[in-house]
């Protein structure tokens, strides 16, 4: 029950602030003043087959069913397209990782050479994202350098796992063009 509570005093405090950024004008200061069949909550998440499809429809329900809002989650290609939904006022909510959401709002990365999108806000934190890179005993590689001329899974393209990938070559000097990447989901 203290995990529901949670979310939903998380997700009211969540509307309250896309209300604001939504309707163009202020929020009324009466919230029964607030006609919900005017607002649409799309959530923005990640493939079917991802964690992020689940929790966005969590949202999602908590947005339908206890605050009254229509809602939807939306499956997608994960965090750097969700970056690009909410900049482009096509998702209100979304899930991305950190990383991903500190390279677009200082338009550096994954987001180089393009306008920082300072307008995003972060609501919370889902949880801790580690990255973890395995490979067979018989592989040679020992250090990340070692991926010079190997086969790497870097995730689906423009996904916070890619995004990451990226960051983790380029701080090791090296390119995706060093390995023979494959954008796997």
């Amino acid at each position: 029950m203290k995990k529901k509570s949670v979310l939903l005093l998380a997700m009211l405090l969540a509307l309250s602030v896309l209300i604001t950024a939504c309707g163009g004008t202020e929020a009324p200061e009466d919230s029964s003043e607030i006609n919900k069949d005017d607002y649409f909550i799309t959530v923005a998440t990640g493939p079917t087959s991802g964690l992020y499809y689940p929790i966005g429809g969590a949202f999602s329900n908590v947005i339908k069913n206890n605050l009254g809002y229509k809602s939807s989650a939306q499956s997608t290609g994960a965090s750097g397209e969700n970056i690009h939904l909410i900049a482009e006022s096509k998702a209100e909510l979304a899930i991305a990782m950190a990383d991903a959401i500190a390279q677009a709002y200082e338009g550096y990365g994954a987001f180089d050479g393009k306008e920082p999108m300072e307008n995003l806000t972060a609501i919370m934190g889902l949880y801790p994202n580690y990255v973890q890179l395995v490979t067979t005993e018989n592989s040679g590689i020992t250090k990340f350098e070692d991926l010079k001329g190997k086969r790497v899974g870097i995730g689906a393209p423009n996904s916070g796992v890619e995004i990451g990938a990226r960051s983790l070559y380029e701080a090791h000097g090296m390119t995706y063009e060093d390995s023979r990447v494959d954008y796997l989901n």
